[in-house]
C-alpha cells in the first residue's frame, strides 16, 4: 500500500488527526509545526480546556492570547533556509 494511502486511511479513522491533503515523503524543517497548525485549523479533539472549545482545538481561543499564532493557522508560515 502506498504511504499516502496508508496515512490517509489512518487519518480518516481518527478523531485526533487533521485531514492530510498532499503529503511529501520528506521534510527539511517545521513538519511538527505544520501538523500543529493543521490540527488547530481542523479543530481536532483535545483534552486541554485552555486551548479548546467544546473539546476541540480552537484557533480563535488560542488567537485571543497569541494573534501571531492565529495568523499562522489561517495563513501559514514562510520558512527561509
Amino acid at each position: 500500500m502506498p504511504y499516502t494511502q496508508c496515512i490517509s486511511g489512518l487519518v480518516a479513522s481518527s478523531k485526533f488527526l487533521p485531514p492530510v491533503g498532499t503529503i511529501r515523503y520528506a521534510s527539511l524543517a517545521a513538519s511538527h509545526t505544520s501538523m500543529v497548525l493543521k490540527c488547530f485549523a481542523s479543530g481536532v479533539q483535545h483534552g486541554d480546556q485552555r486551548i479548546t472549545m467544546g473539546g476541540k482545538l480552537s484557533a480563535e481561543k488560542v488567537g485571543a492570547t497569541d494573534p501571531a499564532f492565529l495568523d499562522a493557522i489561517n495563513n501559514g508560515i514562510l520558512n527561509c533556509l
